[in-house]
């Protein structure tokens, strides 16, 4: 077994032949390989922004949800404060309490007199006039009750001078 120049070149472009195609066989499947890992890749980046974006908006929702149950307890705490504040009135006399705990309505009730007074008497401009300020009144004058007993937890306490009870400070 011989093997002339002819078979040996003939055995090298061969073998160059095969492997220049399986390089190029080789570098088209590593195309399609990053091109699939590079969809693949952009499939699971869209997949976490919209994963983010629900557990941002779960937060958001979570966020609003508190302050709103925050809020919720604040004016329940405020109109507790308002009814214990309302009933201490200690220091007077009770009909000067009782005077003082309806001074309030009975301003607003003096009020819808004197304008329910006025409307009967009155012109078409005069008695739309007169319905505008009662019902601003109105609404001033409730907002002024519970406004203003809103506010009573913001006053700092009169100083006796006593000593603190045992077990207070």
């Amino acid at each position: 077994m011989s093997l002339d120049l002819g078979a040996i070149i003939g055995n090298v472009a061969s073998g160059g032949i095969l492997g220049l195609v399986g390089s190029i066989g080789t570098g088209i499947v590593s195309i399609f390989q990053a091109k699939n890992q590079y969809a693949h890749d952009e499939r699971m980046a869209a997949l976490e922004m919209q994963r983010i974006g629900a557990q941002s908006d779960a937060d958001a929702k979570k966020s609003a949800d508190q302050l709103k149950l925050e809020l919720e307890e604040g004016a329940d705490k405020s109109f507790q404060a308002s009814q214990l504040a309302a009933s201490a009135i200690n220091n007077v006399p009770p009909v000067i309490a009782g005077l003082l705990a309806l001074w309030r309505p009975i301003l607003t009730a003096a009020l819808t007199v004197f304008a329910g007074c006025l409307y009967p008497h009155s012109d078409g401009p005069t008695q739309i006039f007169i319905t505008q300020v009662a019902v601003q009144s109105w609404s001033a004058a409730i907002m002024w009750w519970f406004g203003s007993r809103q506010m009573l937890q913001f006053v700092p306490a009169k100083n006796t001078g006593a000593a603190p009870a045992a077990g207070t400070s």
